[in-house]
């Protein structure tokens, strides 16, 4: 009777385990499903199967962080945060959720938050051009230009091209902020800046983000001048292929100067017109992709967008402060399918723009 009992209790164990390790597995697979999805864009559906995975476990790190991710896409940032925060909350922080929640914040406008992030972020690797380039954008939102200039000149010396872009349009170039010696303009990214910073003759403190009751003026992240991994922006991994890194301050002088005005209407059908304007009104498309909206609210879905020289979208994200629509599977058809647009080849490196999606009901 004993050896029986025993029997069955070891048989309930086994399938008890069994089940379990079977619905790992089905976990697993159900998350891997979302990152190919998010992969291709389709963000809508992307978060679908993180929430699959988030109600069977909660505290699944990965998921949290892919929804978080994939929420900040879709210009959910509330979203995103809260995700984010559930993460640390539950599984602690990692470096890149420092800098998502640092990108969240700057959307957000939590300018102080921000700064704690990117504060923490450019500690942890001194040579990331994403963190530097926020840097500079919490410095303009305190009025601090120069210190803007700064830090997108070392943003851009690292390869972030939305810095070089900056520095150009409102700093002058590079060589304006940063004098790069000329023995080392061939190394590697983050060699010129080491080297940049030890020849400078005077070092000031670092900067500390605010406590609660002190209003904080972003400073230069003093580097150190050990080697280090240069991490670039997410966004732009899969680009490399596309842009051509260059530490020039200036385009050559036969490129006619962009229009800002200018732009173009592309008429898909009746319900819907796409406007490119705010820098690649000129732009002449080579292929488009075939779109096919439905929503019952008129309004605009409005992406921001950087096309390369050969005329691949390099990078494409959705601009909320511009947009009156923001259902999810919209926001993320819209961008998936500019990413498909292609455009005839230009001679600059890059042209960044915005694309409205004019929908009707």
């Amino acid at each position: 009777m004993n050896r029986l009992l025993l029997c069955l209790i070891f048989m309930a164990t086994l399938s008890t385990t069994s089940d379990s390790q079977s619905l790992q597995d089905d976990i697993t697979i159900v998350y891997m499903k979302g990152n190919v999805l998010y992969d291709q864009g389709r963000y809508d559906e992307a978060i679908r199967f993180y929430n699959r995975v988030l109600k069977e476990d909660p505290a699944h790190a990965n998921a949290l962080y892919m929804r978080a991710k994939t929420k900040y896409e879709l210009g959910a940032y509330k979203g995103t945060k809260i995700d984010a925060l559930k993460h640390i909350e539950t599984n602690g922080v990692t470096k890149n959720l420092i800098k998502l929640m640092a990108q969240t914040e700057i959307k957000l406008d939590h300018i102080p938050a921000a700064a704690n992030y990117v504060f923490t972020a450019l500690e942890l690797d001194p040579y990331d051009g994403s963190m530097h380039f926020l840097n500079g954008q919490i410095a303009l939102e305190y009025g601090n230009k120069n210190e803007a200039c700064e830090s997108y000149a070392r943003a851009s010396i690292l390869g972030f091209s939305k810095a070089t872009r900056e520095v150009n349009k409102l700093c002058g170039g590079i060589s304006d902020w940063i004098d790069i010696p000329k023995d080392v303009e061939e190394s590697t990214n983050h060699e010129v800046l080491e080297e940049v910073e030890t020849q400078k003759s005077d070092t000031s403190d670092t900067h500390r983000p605010p406590s609660n009751d002190t209003m904080w003026t972003p400073a230069s992240i003093q580097l150190p001048t050990h080697q280090d991994t240069v991490l670039l922006d997410e966004s732009t991994d899969n680009h490399k292929s596309d842009e051509t890194p260059h530490n020039s301050d200036t385009e050559p002088n036969n490129i006619p100067q962009e229009d800002l005005d200018a732009s173009q209407e592309l008429i898909i059908d009746e319900n819907l017109t796409l406007v490119f304007t705010n820098g690649i009104g000129k732009r002449k498309i080579d292929r488009k992709p075939n779109i096919f909206l439905l929503s019952n609210q008129d309004g605009l879905v409005v992406i921001d967008i950087c096309i390369s020289r050969t005329g691949k979208v390099t990078e494409a994200e959705f601009n909320r402060k511009s947009s009156t629509l923001f259902r999810t599977s919209l926001t993320s058809l819209a961008l998936r399918k500019i990413k498909e647009f292609e455009f005839m080849p230009s001679l600059r490196d890059e042209q960044c723009g915005t694309v409205i999606y004019k929908i009707r009901s």
